[in-house]
């Protein structure tokens, strides 16, 4: 069974970003604001250090980040088997139609639909819901809300 590697932000970083592993997925939460360049930096940098073929990514609120960037995203991203995000806004999805522009062929969903989201992904040798709670703790560890709060009982 696959072991959940996840790396949260400082607690006084604003915005959030929070990322992990799990198997040949690497899982993503950002938070809303301006996206700080360090740790985007560290990012992108320990993607390069990783092995993983999927993508299960997500955004709290309006997460923005520059033209620069959003190319850092689609040569870190553009080779993988399949990207999906889990968005909760409008102009989230604009930003990923950004990224579709530049070549990183992406799906998304909104949050109340993380299962179906996981299932779709694909990720072999992963459970669909161990995906979708591992992107659930990852949020609750990255933005300091308890799940309560913002999921739907099933």
């Amino acid at each position: 069974m696959a072991e959940l590697e996840l790396n949260t932000p400082p607690a006084d970083e604003r915005p959030k970003l929070g990322w992990g592993y799990l198997g040949p997925v690497m899982l993503t939460c950002g938070g809303g604001g301006e996206m700080p360049a360090a740790r985007f930096d560290t990012w992108i940098a320990d993607m390069k250090r990783h092995e993983f073929d999927y993508v299960l990514g997500s955004t709290v609120g309006r997460t923005s980040i520059n033209s620069v960037q959003r190319r850092q995203v689609v040569e870190a991203l553009g080779h993988k088997r399949r990207v999906i995000v889990i968005v909760e806004n409008r102009v989230m999805r604009g930003i990923l139609t950004a990224l579709d522009w530049l070549g990183l062929k992406v799906k998304s969903y909104d949050w109340p639909d993380i299962h179906r989201a996981a299932t779709d992904l694909g990720a072999p040798g992963v459970e669909p819901a161990a995906l979708a709670e591992a992107l659930i703790q990852l949020r609750e560890q990255t933005t300091g809300q308890d799940r309560s709060l913002w999921m739907r009982s099933e």
